[in-house]
């Protein structure tokens, strides 16, 4: 079995934690992260337009950091609530499918079973969703750099819809399409399902086990190195650029 670095990055904003994914893309080090997004933020996916995505007076009256990620989607809320997951590994080093959707399924396969570990069946659907009992509990996205994949996504422990509803602009249309009317009926969290607070500890343990399964690796936790900080320092003044954001 191959080992794999580990790294928690405890709490990191979106502009940074790109700027370490492409870091380590650059540097190679096979990496799976856990971390959790502070300040909290609205994202738009590379392809999207800020002012079509996302209430941008909302965002400032409610003091939401406004990001755009180097990865495809669609726009997300993101705060402490929440637990994420970022894998980076080169399209040479046989730890994630080059293809893009055998990407997502991997991906998807650690996050049903972490969900395993709290008695849920979560099922892989659309392009990059994780449903558990119909509601989404997990959006994922990836990219390519440095002949690299970055894959990344949610793992909702908890989630602040009214926030989320103020911020981000989704089409009613979309709603209907999956066949509801508001943004709590499409998704869910562990908190919910479970009728209970779910520590960010205790899910982080279940996405480990979870993710050492899908990947067949063994973790081994580990920092940052010296090289790929300074990098990411370099890195993130492009995604905290109202250039980089506003690109679209």
């Amino acid at each position: 079995m191959k080992e794999m670095r580990f790294i928690d990055l405890g709490y990191v904003s979106l502009p940074m934690l790109h700027a370490i994914e492409e870091a380590i893309a650059y540097k190679g080090v096979p990496t799976f992260m856990l971390w959790i997004a502070s300040p909290k933020t609205a994202s738009i996916g590379y392809f999207q337009s800020v002012e079509k995505e996302l209430n941008v007076d909302a965002c400032k009256k409610l003091n939401v950091e406004i990001s755009r990620r180097p990865s495809g989607g669609g726009a997300a809320y993101f705060d402490e609530k929440e637990l994420y997951y970022s894998i980076v590994a080169k399209w040479d080093s046989g730890y994630l499918p080059k293809n893009f959707q055998s990407c997502f399924r991997v991906a998807t396969t650690g996050l049903i079973n972490a969900l395993k570990e709290f008695g849920l069946e979560g099922t892989f659907t659309g392009k990059n969703d994780v449903l558990v009992q119909g509601k989404k509990i997990s959006g994922n996205a990836q990219t390519n750099m440095h002949k690299a994949k970055i894959q990344h996504g949610t793992f909702l422990t908890d989630f602040d819809y009214e926030i989320a509803a103020s911020v981000l602009k989704i089409p009613k249309q979309k709603l209907e399409d999956k066949g509801v009317s508001t943004l709590k009926e499409r998704v869910t969290t562990l908190k919910e399902l479970l009728g209970r607070e779910v520590s960010q500890e205790e899910a982080k343990k279940a996405l480990l086990k979870g993710f050492a399964e899908a990947l067949d690796v063994e973790f081994y936790e580990d920092k940052l190195t010296d090289e790929e900080k300074e990098l990411a320092e370099k890195f993130v003044e492009k995604y905290r650029s109202r250039e980089w954001i506003f690109k679209r």
